[in-house]
């Protein structure tokens, strides 16, 4: 009850809230309006740094209770260690990622993503903590590329010039 007034209160109170963006005063600001091409390589694009942010939220949520349960690892501080792998590899994915084409970055993004799965199942029935290490690191990566690349492209497409690459 109390989360529901709290929620009435705050829709009662949005149209006191001012509004802060300027009014549009050129055809600078106008909505990008991309061609079928580029729509379609926004949703590649935009897929891509979906799943990566997937992966990357696999590893925060889910793997301290995978392996406790299938691998039979109890100590917190091994998924908190696990998951500060993922995203401490990422940072260092996307720096090496900064001279690759975006295209070849975010396949690249997306195999490693299928190689970290592999890794994870597979380290079940093995029973293998290295294994799932190992898919870790290569999760991070996985992330690092596919986040990178993905929003390369985004920027590429919004604004169709060059020095809009993240670099």
């Amino acid at each position: 009850i109390d989360v529901a007034l709290a929620l009435a209160t705050c829709a009662a109170l949005i149209p006191l809230v001012p509004e802060t963006r300027p009014q549009r005063t050129s055809t600078a600001d106008a909505p990008v309006r991309l061609d079928a091409a580029g729509r379609r390589a926004f949703v590649v694009a935009a897929l891509g740094s979906g799943i990566g942010w997937w992966l990357a939220s696999l590893f925060v949520s889910l793997v301290p209770s995978y392996l406790a349960a299938l691998l039979g690892v109890r100590s917190p501080a091994v998924g908190g260690i696990l998951a500060l792998i993922v995203f401490a590899v990422s940072p260092l994915a996307m720096v090496v990622a900064r001279a690759w084409d975006e295209r070849i970055t975010l396949r690249l993004g997306m195999t490693l993503t299928i190689v970290a799965i592999a890794g994870i199942l597979i380290a079940v029935p093995t029973r293998s903590l290295a294994l799932f290490a190992v898919a870790t690191f290569v999760a991070g990566g996985a992330q690092g590329a596919s986040f990178f690349a993905a929003q390369t492209m985004a920027n590429r497409l919004g604004r169709g010039i060059q020095i809009l690459r993240c670099e």
